[in-house]
């Protein structure tokens, strides 16, 4: 699905922006073919790989120092979350970098992440910065040769009735602390920066001239594409992410307040994996995204993954600013049950039909026959059924409305297509790296992840052209016979989605059964590998909640039966 909609949003107007924590080959080679197809502009970020990856500024964009707390808070464990019980450790840190911010921007340095991890974790430079604050813009001297800080704090002294500086004066009071106190109190620090500084980290975050800006990515209308590694590097990608999603935040916020919105082109961002970089403050983003014109689509496979970071108030207030909800097979009942919760109910008649018969009497005999009919509200969609969807089928709440659907196939990429943009973009070893990191043979090697035989393309395309996705629409007045029949409608082969009607008596094939023989003819050959075993995914992992499912679910006259008879 997320190709689909990546596809959709690159062929359409405006800026496509892409962050993929774990790092997904198929989904990075469509967004730079569709790309390289729409001959629009392409960059790739991704820490594992600094040779071909632009450098992005996190902090560039900062304009307060309020801006460049939030985005070193966001470097922090959990998102600045992780002491809960006592603020002041998260706070005080944060306090400590608008500080150090408010002197850097007076005595013209760049806000990078590596020279604040510098001006407060080590001591020579946080002294020079001091030095140079009194030394240029507190006592006013313009000579390039700047004393000892020893000599300043002395002179400073002496005309602090005259050159008073609530800053300076901060700075001071730090600087002359116990250093054992000091680092107590920031040690929320230590753990923002690590990883994220030194190396060629330096060049990928803390560029005084990076090439990716969003006020740039927007005009030049740019599909960017941020992996972060996550299977490499742990929760230092998820930081990297949250960090870059925090700034772009920030951007939405100045898009919101400043910007002409007559003038304003569409911004859509994908988030994959979202568990992974979602934060408390990811909520404003929702909130501001319509009026900056930024459509905003997340992927994750359980609730209870946001929970983990933003508690489960948090989540639902995620879950409350989403328009349209996505549902493909669920593996837990508990996320099943939430799912279906949004969906809506209906009522569900039953006709209670009592008979009587008598004896004696002046007549005799004598019968009666009494009917009613009552109602009962029920769930419109039932949890197992949103459990037992099968492969590429989901229900959608979007508008008020309830669907149905069906995933469209997408015509996979040739090899030399795959050849040509992965030479353009840099991005081979890329590629390479992301297979073997998802446990993917190399047998396929550097021809990339979504090219198929000369036969399947042909069978995809054949089947691209019969079906291009289904949608059923599921109304509350619908009983469940009439629904049964509606989910039995979006299930049809693509012969009768192209109106060739089966034969009676014999089984319904199924858009799965179609597509898990497509693949067994492809890799098998005239092997007797059972179709079951082509329909999982190479890493065995199912897929669910907002994403496409690849694990092999139950047939369609399974679904049905279970549908009627339930």
């Amino acid at each position: 699905l997320l190709e689909v909609i990546l596809s959709e949003a690159i062929r359409g107007p405006g800026t496509v922006i892409i962050i993929d924590p774990k790092g997904d080959a198929e989904l990075l080679m469509r967004a730079a073919t569709e790309a390289h197809r729409a001959k629009r502009p392409f960059a790739f970020f991704g820490p594992a790989f600094p040779a071909v990856s632009a450098s992005f500024n996190p902090l560039s964009m900062c304009k307060s120092t309020t801006e460049l707390a939030a985005r070193v808070q966001a470097l922090m464990p959990g998102g600045g979350g992780m002491a809960k019980g006592d603020p002041f450790f998260t706070e005080y840190p944060l306090a400590v970098i608008e500080k150090i911010g408010a002197a850097q921007q007076a005595v013209g340095d760049r806000w990078t992440i590596a020279g604040l991890n510098a001006a407060t974790t080590l001591v020579p430079p946080f002294e020079d910065l001091v030095a140079r604050y009194l030394y240029l813009k507190v006592l006013g001297n313009k000579n390039k040769d700047v004393p000892s800080l020893e000599d300043l704090k002395a002179e400073y002294a002496a005309r602090r009735a005259q050159k008073q500086d609530h800053l300076a004066d901060a700075l001071l009071d730090d600087q002359e602390k116990p250093r054992e106190h000091f680092v107590q109190v920031t040690a929320n620090l230590v753990p923002a920066f690590r990883g994220v500084t030194g190396g060629k980290m330096d060049r990928l975050l803390s560029s005084s001239k990076p090439q990716l800006t969003w006020d740039g990515v927007v005009e030049e209308r740019k599909i960017v594409y941020f992996a972060m590694s996550s299977l490499m590097y742990g929760e230092v990608a998820n930081r990297i992410g949250r960090v870059i999603l925090q700034d772009l935040i920030g951007f939405l916020g100045r898009r919101y307040a400043y910007y002409d919105p007559a003038k304003m082109t569409p911004l859509t961002i994908l988030i994959d994996e979202f568990s992974n970089v979602a934060y408390p403050g990811f909520i404003d983003a929702l909130n501001k995204g319509g009026g900056a014109k930024a459509n905003i689509m997340l992927a994750m496979q359980s609730l209870a993954d946001p929970e983990a970071s933003m508690g489960k108030d948090g989540t639902q207030r995620v879950m409350d600013n989403l328009n349209t909800r996505v549902w493909f097979r669920l593996t837990d009942d508990a996320t099943a049950k939430l799912a279906v919760e949004g969906l809506g109910m209906t009522s569900v008649g039953r006709e209670e039909i009592s008979h009587s018969l008598s004896f004696g009497g002046s007549s005799g005999t004598s019968a009666g026959s009494r009917g009613a009919m009552q109602y009962v509200d029920k769930s419109l969609v039932r949890p197992e059924w949103v459990t037992g969807l099968p492969r590429g089928e989901a229900f959608v709440r979007t508008r008020g409305e309830n669907w149905k659907l069906r995933v469209p196939l997408l015509r996979p990429v040739g090899k030399k297509e795959v050849q040509e943009v992965a030479a353009k973009y840099g991005l081979e070893k890329v590629l390479t790296e992301f297979r073997e990191q998802a446990g993917e043979t190399d047998a396929e090697g550097s021809q990339g992840t979504t090219d198929r035989s000369d036969k399947t393309t042909q069978r995809q395309s054949d089947r691209d052209s019969k079906d291009k996705g289904k949608a059923t629409r599921v109304s509350a007045g619908d009983g469940v016979g009439e629904l049964a029949d509606s989910l039995n409608g979006s299930q049809s082969g693509p012969e009768e989605a192209s109106g060739e009607a089966s034969a009676p008596g014999q089984p319904q094939v199924s858009a799965e059964d179609e597509l898990t023989s497509a693949m067994a003819e492809e890799e098998a050959g005239e092997s007797e590998t059972p179709a079951a075993e082509q329909a999982v995914s190479d890493d065995g992992a199912e897929e669910s909640a907002c994403k496409e499912v690849v694990a092999t679910g139950a047939s369609t006259a399974e679904l049905n039966d279970a549908l009627v008879n339930g």
